[in-house]
């Protein structure tokens, strides 16, 4: 895991060298989007180098036939589902059979007052609940991972990993780290990844994907 870790770190570096000069350029409410898709990135390969064989990691945006209103940030498919005649994977458009996982990145997790809170959460939920019927399969893995999600300094503050692996209950939560990595980094602080539901327990559900 140490190598593993290390890659993470050196993610993270580029990752807040470029926020950094977001910030002195005074263009963090553009950047947004393109720190999700900047992490989901950086999670592709290491998603894809830890499951079985014959499993690929696809990256969106890509979307299910007959689901075709919601974008899909990443799903895990038997290779051999590439060799559909039909070639709708050319396309990003996928056939529910060919779906064995799917995925949704956060670089800063969910957001906003309880209200707010409550109903992305409830949105999610019901995306997932949408894909698994379609697929057939209740059973179908979907993976929540996000970058950072802080734990709060008041006893009355929201707590979001609580409320996200509490309310998720479609889904399978992962966190990498307990902190705001960019004031950490800016601060000299050490990084503080999460152990449960962290890096490590998402890389042993991944080798378990049968």
């Amino acid at each position: 895991m140490e190598k593993i870790w290390k890659k993470v770190e050196k993610f993270i570096d580029s990752y807040c060298a470029l926020r950094f000069k977001f910030e002195e350029e005074n263009r963090m409410k553009e950047t947004y989007k393109f720190f999700g898709s900047y992490f989901s990135s950086f999670m592709e390969e290491l998603i894809q180098s830890f499951l079985p064989t014959r499993r690929r990691f696809i990256m969106g945006p890509l979307w299910i036939e007959g689901m075709e209103d919601i974008e899909i940030d990443g799903i895990i498919i038997k290779e051999e589902s590439l060799d559909s005649k039909d070639g709708l994977h050319r396309t990003r458009w996928f056939k529910p059979y060919m779906i064995s996982a799917i995925f949704e990145f956060k670089a800063h997790g969910l957001y906003g007052g309880r209200k707010d809170l409550n109903k992305q959460i409830r949105k999610l939920n019901t995306i997932a609940k949408r894909i698994k019927k379609l697929c057939d399969n209740n059973n179908l893995p979907c993976f929540y991972i996000t970058l950072q999600e802080r734990t709060p300094k008041k006893a009355n503050s929201i707590n979001y990993k609580k409320i996200t692996l509490t309310g998720l209950t479609e889904w399978h939560s992962f966190f990498l780290y307990n902190s705001d990595i960019v004031e950490d980094r800016r601060k000299g602080r050490p990084l503080r990844p999460y152990k449960e539901n962290g890096l490590e327990a998402l890389i042993i559900a991944l080798k378990e994907m049968d």
